[in-house]
């Protein structure tokens, strides 16, 4: 597991977001840890003169850790219940580099100015994902994207869509298998340069490996 250098404040208080929501899980389960450890060791070059975008960012939990890595950072999360349990962390940890904004995709992708982006299990949210993940590989201004995926937990077991928690989306329809590495192949026929993670491992994936959950970065 990568030691990383996150701040402790950001983790207590992270964790005390997730009790009051009734939510019993650590803040820093293995794959969150081992997910920041990957983020924080292939970050772009020069971030902090960057700006990050945080698509779905849900409670803020990648906003605040990569905050003091990246000149500004643009949080994009539909539902208002999330975003005000966002400014509630915001405020406490002091962190002003953040601006928190309600759109979703896709509509946002065309509102992006930034030069890096992050979907944290998330582009499987709207019906065509690829069309989302298309636009991304052909927006001038992005130099390094991070998507990460994996299994849903909370997937029926007939593949129909789910509700995600809190309502943010109303048809939710995860990545099937193998998705990811197709998602590489096509990042690398425009030129992108590509890594693909195993995060529960903590290591580079081999090539068209079955991943339980997988992150891929992009950089060119």
């Amino acid at each position: 597991m990568i030691k990383i250098p996150y701040d402790a404040k950001v983790a207590l208080h992270y964790n005390q977001l997730q009790h009051n929501d009734n939510r019993n899980e650590p803040y820093l389960d293995d794959k969150r840890n081992n997910q920041l450890g990957i983020l924080l060791t292939n970050l772009p070059r020069r971030s902090t003169r960057k700006t990050l975008t945080d698509l779905g960012s849900g409670l803020g939990l990648w906003s605040a850790m990569l905050s003091p890595y990246f000149a500004q950072i643009v949080s994009i999360e539909p539902n208002d219940y999330l975003r005000e349990k966002q400014k509630d962390l915001f405020h406490r940890l002091h962190i002003e580099n953040v601006d928190l904004y309600p759109d979703s995709m896709p509509d946002c992708i065309d509102k992006m100015h930034g030069e890096a982006a992050l979907l944290s299990d998330c582009i499987g949210y709207v019906d065509d994902w690829l069309d989302v993940y298309n636009k991304l590989l052909q927006d001038q201004h992005l130099q390094w994207i991070v998507i990460s995926g994996g299994p849903d937990d909370d997937r029926l077991d007939n593949g129909e869509p789910t509700n995600t928690r809190h309502g943010s989306i109303n048809s939710k329809r995860p990545l099937d298998s193998g998705d990811e590495w197709r998602m590489k192949n096509i990042a690398e026929e425009q030129g992108w340069a590509t890594k693909m993670f195993d995060i529960m491992k903590d290591e580079i994936a081999d090539e068209g490996s079955d991943t339980d959950r997988w992150l891929l970065i992009l950089e060119r």
